[in-house]
């Protein structure tokens, strides 16, 4: 009996689904986070510039002073500089983020 309530068990986990998440933050790049240091660049720029030197697109939350990378990348880079609201799942290393949706706020900060 206690055999078929662990594979039940096993089953189960092998169907939990990890849930989507919001998080609102910046989208810069993972050289520069919450700081941007290049002088005479707005943070777009300073982002692309980075990106072009090897850096990659991230999100930096204020909120948990924390840095995300994206599963993909290339899916921040049309929101390089802006405040966004990203929706997706967290890996289980807490160090990225599957994106399933990113929607610009509109408040700048």
């Amino acid at each position: 009996m206690r055999s078929m309530a662990f594979v039940s068990l096993l089953c189960f986990a092998g169907f939990a689904v990890a849930e989507d998440k919001e998080f609102q933050g910046y989208v810069t790049d993972d050289m520069c986070a919450a700081e941007h240091m290049m002088e005479g660049m707005n943070d777009k720029e300073c982002a692309d510039e980075c990106v072009k030197m090897g850096a990659v697109y991230a999100l930096f939350v204020p909120d948990d002073a924390k840095m995300y990378l994206a599963d993909d990348p290339k899916k921040l880079e049309p929101h390089a500089g802006e405040n966004v609201v990203v929706t997706g799942t967290v890996s289980a290393d807490g160090k990225s983020i599957q994106v399933t949706s990113i929607r610009k706020v509109e408040a700048s900060r």
